[in-house]
């Protein structure tokens, strides 16, 4: 019991912390991937892309514009149209209410298993259901969809800079996937634009026989999990996460980034990003903010983090000390040697160098060589994401501390 406690108030710290001091859109600091790629190893990094709003350019993304093109393909879509986008938009909307249905406690730390929803559920297969009966009496035909698929394709616009900013993706160690209630035979070619294989692709089949339409079998994270355990090395990008919520919740902590719309979600790590639909470079730095808070998280302790960030203002202000610095000297070093005990686990050593700068602060003897080895150590230490922990991230760290005591001195932090 105490161990089921105890991975709580982890993760209750892990998503307070990422959130409030890693994520926050003004923090700058630098990124030593060749550090936390090493301590923190993932056997597996998927980040799974919403097809629809989040990787098209204008209004119109690619399910779209294919039933626009089906409609311009076959007459009977074209003249049951509005029916047809009105059923579509109900799935969405269904599950607006859903989420919607549930209230804010109850959507902590939810999972996906733990989500009611037996009259959402018939309501859904009851719209796909009518949705499948429209497409079969519109006597819809495979050589029209297939049509339709290239003209969709032709007619969507990529997100600026979306093609390159996949590949940093891939290179940052991501395998990439899209998720999309859409029709997997647009998505599919769609996913070949963009170089993502079809086994990484989740959409709504149309299913064909003998060249006609005969069934729909809708995926929209409803049904099944796409991984059969939470992974906090999982990426999910989305323009409506009152929509997707459900895909969401089987990524346990993974980050959560909303290109549209959200509200304060409590117990879901997330980043609202609404210049991703104008230019996707910005998704990597705060992939990598949640990487590095998810390290500085999981490997350093609450009593821990706040002395760090505490030590760490301390050395800060030796950056305006032009007087007596000669005698500051030990303060400076007992508060560097403490910041670096606290954060031996997670702090990339190897890329500040600071053990060295340590050995010639305690060398360094004349008045203007001390100063530039003081103002080296200063200038490196401006660059840890720590300095940006305000006094409300401090004080809520205490709150943290208090709740660790129950359980420091019988149970490792680290070993749960």
């Amino acid at each position: 019991m105490e161990i089921k406690e105890l991975k709580r108030l982890k993760d209750e710290f892990f998503v307070y912390v990422v959130n409030n001091l890693f994520l926050k859109p003004d923090l700058k600091f630098d990124f030593y991937s060749r550090d936390y790629a090493f301590i923190l190893p993932s056997p597996s990094k998927s980040l799974y892309l919403d097809a629809d709003g989040v990787l098209n350019a204008d209004e119109k993304g690619i399910s779209t514009n294919y039933y626009d093109a089906l409609a311009e393909e076959n007459s009977r879509v074209k003249a049951r149209k509005a029916r047809i986008g009105s059923l579509i938009g109900k799935i969405t909307e269904l599950s607006h209410t859903h989420y919607n249905f549930l209230s804010g406690p109850e959507r902590v730390f939810l999972k996906f298993d733990e989500i009611p929803s037996k009259n959402y559920q018939q309501e859904f297969d009851k719209t796909v259901a009518e949705l499948e009966k429209e497409l079969i009496e519109c006597n819809l035909k495979e050589g029209e969809s297939s049509r339709a698929v290239e003209t969709a394709c032709k007619r969507t616009k990529l997100v600026t800079n979306l093609l390159p900013t996949l590949r940093e993706l891939e290179e940052m160690g991501f395998d990439l996937w899209i998720v999309s209630s859409g029709p997997y035979p647009a998505i599919k070619r769609f996913g070949e634009m963009l170089h993502i294989p079809h086994n990484r692709i989740k959409a709504s089949e149309l299913e064909f026989k003998d060249g006609n339409f005969f069934k729909l079998r809708s995926y929209a994270g409803i049904n099944k999990k796409l991984s059969d355990k939470s992974q906090e090395a999982c990426v999910f990008v989305t323009d409506d996460y009152r929509a997707d919520f459900r895909i969401a919740s089987t990524f346990g902590l993974g980050l959560v980034s909303v290109t549209g719309e959200v509200e304060k979600f409590p117990g879901k790590i997330y980043v609202k990003l609404p210049e991703l639909r104008k230019d996707f470079t910005y998704l990597p730095e705060f992939v990598r903010r949640y990487e590095i808070g998810r390290m500085y998280a999981r490997l350093v302790d609450p009593k821990s983090f706040r002395e760090a960030c505490e030590r760490l203002h301390q050395v800060l202000k030796f950056e305006k000390l032009t007087e007596g610095i000669s005698s500051q000297k030990e303060k400076l070093k007992e508060n560097l040697e403490d910041f670096l005990r606290s954060t031996s686990r997670a702090f990339p050593e190897e890329s500040y160098h600071l053990h060295d700068l340590l050995n010639e602060l305690e060398f360094a003897r004349d008045t203007e060589n001390l100063k530039k080895v003081v103002h080296q150590i200063v200038d490196r230490m401006k660059n840890c994401p720590l300095k940006n922990a305000d006094e409300k991230f401090l004080e809520s760290m205490k709150f943290y501390e208090k709740e660790w005591k129950k359980y420091e001195g019988r149970i490792s932090w680290n070993g749960v």
